[in-house]
């Protein structure tokens, strides 16, 4: 079966592509699917811009919400929960700029490693250094290429070892299948100066909105700030000032530094993605249309 054609919009944070997929969305009837790596956990609405209950009303969201901030979701679940959703909806629509989840789609993936949930809850009792050493027991080559205080990838690694009863190094080696989607890149850009501004425009829209009361109800709920998902940026710069460790200016100051940061791993990673279609973003309405005239001509049947 030949892979499915998917056309996704991405670009840097802030750059401006959930507001042109959802008009774009809205007009013809599509769906769209967030490829996003924080968007698919709960209770994080304002941090990860998520849309809003009145534009989900309007326009079909997926991969939102998915799993609590103490879930930490994998590559392989993301991916196949994406491709269900690829394959069955009429006329789906791919938004996001997170390479990590990006690669997980649209690139040859081990999808299929087990889990297990026993031995996960058994496993996450025990303490980082004995897994680094049951680790080296049951794969040394894993062991040797993961960090000892890399808990997370530990866990994981531990989990399918005890799970399939055979090292996670043999079955990584082994080639993945190829996904059943490919994407068609639509890329919005910004110079470095207008995505500056529209960042800390964005930051204080988000602050006005309610973050610091967002991040207060995730504190006060037990979430620990070293869960995966708090390191997007904002969240653990606001648990640091609800604790004291820092004033609101200096929190502020912190997430923007991290934004900025984060975009440039962005535009790394999408010089590594080949061919992109790329529309300039300065102008909403002229961006729209730049988009719809592109996806018009590669996806005629999305117009019908």
């Amino acid at each position: 079966m030949n892979p499915r054609l998917i056309p996704v919009i991405l670009g840097p944070t802030g750059v401006g592509k959930s507001g042109v997929a959802f008009e774009l969305a809205r007009r013809y009837g599509w769906e769209i699917v967030s490829v996003d790596s924080r968007q698919c956990y709960q209770l994080m609405e304002i941090g990860t811009a998520k849309p809003t209950p009145a534009m989900r009303e309007q326009v079909p969201h997926h991969l939102l919400d998915l799993c609590p901030p103490d879930h930490k979701l994998s590559a392989g679940e993301f991916a196949r929960h994406a491709w269900e959703l690829f394959l069955n909806l009429e006329k789906p629509l791919a938004v996001g700029g997170s390479g990590f989840y990006l690669r997980a789609v649209f690139e040859p993936l081990h999808a299929n490693l087990p889990h297990n949930p026993v031995i996960r809850e058994e496993l996450e009792t025990l303490p980082t250094p004995t897994l680094a050493r049951k680790l080296k027991a049951e794969d040394p080559v894993t062991a040797e290429r993961l960090h000892p205080n890399d808990r997370q990838r530990l866990l994981r690694a531990l989990e399918v070892c005890l799970a399939a009863r055979r090292p996670y190094s043999e079955l990584i080696a082994e080639p993945p299948p190829d996904p059943p989607v490919r994407p068609f890149y639509v890329g919005l850009r910004l110079d470095r100066a207008e995505l500056t501004r529209r960042q800390q425009e964005r930051l204080e829209q988000m602050m006005a909105e309610g973050f610091v009361e967002e991040v207060r109800r995730l504190r006060d709920m037990g979430f620990p700030k070293d869960l995966y998902p708090f390191n997007a940026y904002g969240y653990r710069e606001l648990y640091d000032y609800i604790e004291g460790n820092c004033s609101l200016i200096e929190a502020k100051q912190l997430i923007l530094k991290k934004i900025r940061g984060f975009i440039k791993r962005q535009e790394t990673f999408f010089k590594t993605l080949g061919e992109i279609h790329r529309v300039d973003a300065h102008d909403r309405q002229k961006a729209i249309q730049a988009v719809k005239d592109i996806l018009e001509k590669h996806f005629p049947h999305y117009f019908e």
